[in-house]
């Protein structure tokens, strides 16, 4: 057989190129969203990872009658005077009893030590829906009872602070505003278009979420709508709640994105402010129409624990000012066990300077209680003026690099930086190769993989000239060659005896120097990054 020689040598013209886009890629078997279902997804992560999952069973309609069955034996919440009923189980079958809870709420009985079961789907369609409890500038209503959806439907919930019978609503949601013990659990609320204040400034605690505004504790609750479904407002916004009030766990936002209204806004999938964050999935996505804001896929700020979290939304900031933004959160304030995150989806500034803080799964990490593991990003992670970014975007309060175990992590977002172009020469002897890195003085190495069918394979690495590591030692010196520029290419591989027709796939690799991960060890994994391969025809 033929040995394939490769041959590193100088080239001066490039005369057409096959252009290779550069995607951030999940290895051959971990399942993304484009490719598998969420259930897939989240069985997926927390099982390798060692957690029992108990999983979203109401989502799979799995739920048994006879687990239901109890609650309707219960009393109906309109059918009794819930101020001084004996009751503490109370069935909620239509749209009256619920009406019938927000009266008694908003009429300042909190109904604290009573448990409300949903025993049907309960249409909301038409109404501009006052929230169960709430906060103004003048009156302060809680709901302060436990409530069991059953995994039944609150539908087409519509809110709008703006227009609302009760003028200047601070707090905004299904619940405005509940006490932090009042447990909120297997609900589903589906098609929300929920609107706060349009515009609030930082001293106005506006709070936002389809399920609840500000407070509460939540296990196994869901959102899901269609392309008109949204939760907007100002200040603290979030898909499920404005504001944490205790734990949140098991919550998912299917597919409803969350736009802030106004600048100094946090902005997140789940939670919009604070929180404990257990097993959660997003999948809206995360906007703002102004700058100086905190946005987080899962959550926002003042997070203490973030863990088993997905994020598969994309989170685009507005920074016209300071902000912070990162896939799961964005600003992480430690606390607690934050590990076992994954971030499928694109973060990124539509503007940016260099005081924006920006990481693939967190914005800011502040102070963490605990080493941090096992953190993984699939998702293309950039800002306008900054092509790169990593995990965590800063650090501060004591948290270092270190707080990291970075061998646990994973991170295919380099892989966009990378940008190659091939062709084989006109006289079939070489393979032109094109490289544009887009920040040269991070990236120390890349490695093509040349494999030519029948005729065997090798590897040939190249350095960054760029890079203070190496100076005048690298291999080669860029000209102008990212963008559409082209007419300079860096190298060849030579093809000896390899006959037209012969099939050869290129992969080009990109690696961190030894050098680089010394002195940036958030860059030391002992895995690589690829594009995509590539497959030419000798003669072609």
């Amino acid at each position: 057989m033929k040995k394939l020689a490769l041959i590193l040598l100088s080239l001066v013209m490039v005369l057409s190129v096959v252009i290779v886009p550069a995607t951030a890629a999940a290895p051959a078997g971990v399942p993304t969203p484009a490719t598998h279902s969420i259930r897939d997804i989240q069985a997926y992560w927390w099982n390798i990872n060692g957690y029992k999952w108990i999983g979203y069973d109401f989502l799979d309609g799995t739920i048994s009658e006879a687990n239901r069955a109890p609650a309707l034996g219960y009393p109906t919440a309109s059918s009794v005077d819930l101020a001084t009923t004996d009751a503490t189980d109370l069935q909620v079958a239509t749209l009256d009893d619920l009406i019938a809870i927000r009266n008694a709420v908003n009429g300042n009985n909190t109904l604290a030590g009573k448990t409300f079961h949903q025993t049907a789907n309960i249409d909301l369609a038409g109404l501009n829906w006052t929230p169960i409890g709430y906060k103004t500038a003048t009156d302060t209503y809680t709901f302060g009872a436990n409530y069991n959806g059953w995994g039944y439907e609150i539908q087409n919930l519509t809110i709008d602070a703006n227009t609302n019978d009760v003028a200047g609503l601070y707090t905004v949601g299904l619940f405005g505003y509940a006490a932090n013990n009042a447990k909120v659990s297997w609900l589903v609320v589906t098609n929300p278009q929920v609107m706060g204040i349009t515009y609030g400034d930082t001293n106005t605690p506006y709070r936002t979420g389809a399920i609840c505004g500000e407070g509460g504790t939540f296990a196994a609750v869901c959102i899901q709508g269609d392309e008109n479904s949204y939760v907007k407002g100002s200040v603290n916004v979030g898909g499920i709640v404005g504001k944490c009030g205790e734990v949140i766990k098991r919550a998912q936002n299917t597919n409803v994105n969350v736009h802030g209204l106004s600048n100094w806004t946090s902005v997140a999938g789940i939670c919009g402010f604070g929180g404990w964050i257990s097993q959660c999935y997003n999948g809206g996505n995360i906007t703002t129409v102004s700058g100086q804001s905190v946005y987080g896929g899962i959550g926002t700020t003042q997070v203490s624990q973030a863990e088993y979290c997905i994020n598969a939304g994309n989170v685009t900031a507005w920074c016209g000012g300071a902000g912070t933004a990162g896939g799961i959160v964005g600003t992480l304030w430690g606390g607690g066990y934050s590990s076992n995150n994954i971030n499928y989806g694109e973060i990124s500034f539509t503007a940016g300077s260099p005081s924006e803080e920006i990481g693939a799964i967190y914005g800011t990490l502040r102070n963490p209680a605990t080493t941090i593991t096992n953190l993984y990003n699939y998702g293309a992670c950039y800002r306008s003026a900054f092509p790169m970014c990593e995990m965590v975007g800063a650090y501060t309060n004591n948290a270092t690099e270190e707080s990291i175990d970075w061998t646990t992590c994973e991170d295919a977002s380099l892989a966009n930086l990378l940008d190659v172009r091939y062709q084989i020469s006109d006289d079939n002897s070489a393979v032109r190769y094109n490289v544009c890195l887009d920040d040269l003085a991070a990236y120390d190495r890349v490695v093509f993989v040349i494999t030519a069918e029948g005729y065997g394979t090798a590897e040939v690495e190249v350095r960054n000239a760029f890079t203070s590591l190496y100076g005048a030692d690298a291999e080669y010196t860029p000209a102008s060659v990212c963008g559409t520029d082209v007419a300079t290419a860096f190298s060849t591989f030579t093809l000896t005896d390899i006959p037209a027709g012969t099939v050869v796939t290129v992969t080009a690799k990109v690696l961190p120097s030894d050098g680089w991960s010394v002195a940036n060890p958030q860059y030391g994994y002992a895995w690589y990054y690829s594009n995509s391969p590539v497959t030419l025809t000798v003669g072609a």
